[in-house]
């Protein structure tokens, strides 16, 4: 296998000897500056570059060190304990990694109809991460009771909300969504919980369910919303998400 990932020569701390003969200086220096440079440019790059540190004489990591990779493409870090790379991206990384305050008005069709969408990589969830979804919006108008939010991760639906009365028009809801991995990585927790600003007509509407999606591959997590007329309308304001 070419480079990369595989390196064009194999690091030894043995070589060369000390016998080496004088006349091959030239060449050994060669090789180290290739060896160098091979290493030092496959810190980073896509998770399929990503190498396979040589173990045969060399220490490239063990517990409580090692070597990090950062794969661009999965936004993912990874650290070589000696055997097989982990995933430690969450121990560096604890912060909010999409956000969406610009305001998106979503009227005139009775389709389900995409409003926000995120790739949530593989291997993000570990085993004990959670997701969490924060959206805020407003219904505009309301010709028939049947607006539905919803949430979606991996094509299952975890949670919705249906704006069913006159009275929600203007009134600005927060949706607080939490998914979490339940120690493995195709058992998802899920809560939710729906608070309205002033208050009217409900002000809190909480829902919990279990979901078993494969974490480890990548699925698409989104927000949709589908009238129940052409005339309903609502109004996105706000929309984040976390991984804690």
């Amino acid at each position: 296998m070419p480079f990369p990932p595989a390196f064009t020569n194999a690091w030894d701390v043995t070589f060369p000897p000390d016998t080496q003969l004088a006349n091959l200086l030239g060449q050994d220096l060669r090789n180290f500056r290739t060896d160098v440079m091979q290493r030092l440019s496959l810190l980073s790059g896509t998770l399929a570059n990503r190498p396979t540190p040589e173990i045969v004489n060399a220490t490239w990591g063990g517990v409580g060190y090692g070597l990090l990779y950062f794969s661009t493409d999965t936004s993912q870090i990874f650290q070589w304990n000696g055997a097989v790379w982990n995933d430690v991206t969450q121990s560096l990384i604890k912060t909010t990694f999409f956000k969406d305050n610009t305001t998106h008005l979503h009227t005139g069709t009775v389709t389900e109809d995409v409003v926000y969408t995120n790739v949530i990589n593989g291997g993000l969830l570990g085993t004990s991460n959670i997701l969490r979804a924060t959206l805020v919006f407003t219904p505009t108008a309301l010709v028939s009771g049947g607006s539905t939010i919803r949430f979606k991760y991996g094509g299952n639906t975890p949670f919705f909300y249906v704006v069913s009365v006159a009275g929600q028009v203007g009134v600005t809801y927060r949706i607080d969504f939490t998914m979490g991995n339940q120690g493995v990585t195709n058992s998802q927790k899920v809560t939710a919980a729906v608070n309205g600003f002033p208050g009217t007509p409900a002000t809190q509407v909480t829902a919990s369910g279990t979901l078993a999606t494969d974490s480890t591959v990548n699925q698409n997590f989104i927000v949709t919303a589908q009238n129940g007329a052409a005339g309903d309308s609502q109004s996105f304001l706000e929309y984040f998400l976390e991984i804690l």
